[in-house]
């Protein structure tokens, strides 16, 4: 096919879609994981770190994308598909203001850690503190802060982790998060002195209430978590998705196309776009979507809210891309809100539309049974991967029409991808004939 009727005929036929918004998150409220550390009561310290099989191990995968999901104390290694993942985040060790081990939770999980590696998966362990207050002072008193990065990296050490995974949450009203990118540079440079290759990833909100600098911390991690859900929840006046793709104020695409631009505009790759394993349970006034709230009834696992759904009738918001059922109890309605494997996949697409280094998840485990997300993580993710440099689209492993189209886009808007050949810096023939000199070859 010659360039100029390729030019004249797809131009414009593929044009990535725009979203909306959501309902505001409450600003300097408590952040995800604060919320989600143990939603489903009576969880004991990790005790045992029992011997693991890695389930349907693949070591020797070059991975697509970033596949990262974090594994609760609570919650057994047993459950987990290490083929699924690129990396596993051991949640966690909590850190004091005097950055000292306030709380091992079980660590170090030696058999956990051999398991996921063996699986070639890397580990990173979780250090967690959730108040604002603790979190300024170990920031910001610099004995606290040299004690805190020692720590943290004998922690490492004892546990042969791959690297760490900081998560302070909590109000941002002291200004706290400014702080971090600093704290992170610092803490990385030490670790790599016990570990030339360790990693420091950081979990960030959805939204930027104040003082965080994603961009700066994009620079100074290796990773950058986003925690990409809790929209809606315990403190929600009217019943909600915990992560709306599109629709209302702001949502998960604002998040990714807004508040992370500056981000993205530094290190792409190195965002993980984060994707809640579970819902919110609510009674409400009423049965339409976003009804009053008469009491938050709880946090629901994907493993229980899928099978509910079926019993109760799976509905979808077109608004918000998610999915929602109800029943009526009594005078009231219970209404149920939460993410399967159809609005998931959703936003993996949105990860990879905006060239997201991946995706990850909160929390392993509570997926139960359930084969989908594996799946989703494996496929989408951790093995799905360009056949050839003119496979540009998914479903990637072909080189079809839709590539074609997705280069024909960057051509007209003289992205820097489509700059194929000399003279470099000109969108001319020669690149189109370079694409289609690909094209043709498809995948080897």
């Amino acid at each position: 096919m010659h360039p100029v009727v390729c030019l004249n005929l797809l131009a414009g036929l593929l044009a990535f879609p725009s979203f909306g918004a959501s309902e505001p998150l409450v600003p300097g409220d408590q952040a995800p994981h604060a919320r989600q550390a143990a939603p489903f009561t009576g969880h004991p310290v990790r005790a045992d770190d029992a011997p693991v099989t890695a389930p349907r191990a693949a070591p020797g995968v070059d991975a697509c994308g970033i596949s990262y999901g974090f594994l609760p104390y609570w919650i057994s290694a047993s459950s987990v598909d290490f083929s699924a993942l690129t990396h596993l985040a051991a949640f966690s060790v909590e850190i004091n203001q005097s950055g000292l081990v306030a709380n091992a939770r079980g660590w170090p999980w030696h058999n956990t850690v051999a398991a996921a590696q063996s699986a070639g998966v890397k580990v990173h362990l979780t250090v967690t503190n959730f108040s604002p207050s603790q979190i300024l002072t170990l920031l910001t008193t610099p004995a606290n802060r040299a004690q805190a990065i020692e720590t943290i990296a004998q922690q490492a050490l004892l546990g042969q982790a791959d690297g760490v995974c900081i998560d302070f949450e909590g109000s941002v009203s002291n200004g706290w998060p400014a702080h971090l990118p600093a704290f992170v540079a610092d803490l990385r440079a030490r670790l790599r002195q016990d570990n030339p290759e360790a990693e420091v990833a950081v979990a960030t909100p959805a939204v930027n209430w104040g003082h965080w600098n994603f961009a700066a911390l994009a620079q100074a991690a290796d990773l950058i978590f986003i925690m990409g859900y809790d929209f809606h929840g315990s403190w929600s006046n009217a019943t909600g998705p915990s992560a709306p793709l599109a629709g209302g104020g702001i949502n998960v695409t604002n998040t990714v196309a807004t508040q992370y631009a500056g981000a993205r505009a530094v290190a792409p790759e190195k965002l993980v776009l984060g994707l809640p394993l579970y819902g919110n349970s609510w009674l409400a006034s009423g049965s339409g979507k976003g009804a009053t709230v008469i009491s938050h009834l709880g946090s629901i696992t994907y493993a229980n809210a899928v099978p509910q759904s079926q019993t109760h009738g799976r509905r979808w918001d077109t608004a918000s891309q998610t999915p929602w059922y109800r029943w009526q109890q009594g005078s009231d309605w219970r209404q149920v809100w939460y993410d399967d494997a159809e609005s998931l996949g959703l936003k993996i697409d949105l990860a990879q539309q905006y060239d997201l280094g991946g995706v990850g998840a909160w929390a392993l485990g509570y997926q139960g049974s359930d084969g989908q997300v594996w799946s989703l993580l494996r496929d989408r993710i951790r093995v799905n991967c360009p056949c050839s440099p003119a496979d540009l689209v998914p479903p990637f492993g072909e080189v079809n029409i839709f590539d074609l189209g997705a280069y024909i886009n960057l051509f007209i808007n003289q992205d820097p991808a489509a700059d194929l050949a000399e003279p470099f810096g000109v969108f001319n023939f020669f690149d189109m004939a370079a694409y289609l000199q690909l094209f043709t070859a498809g995948c080897p």
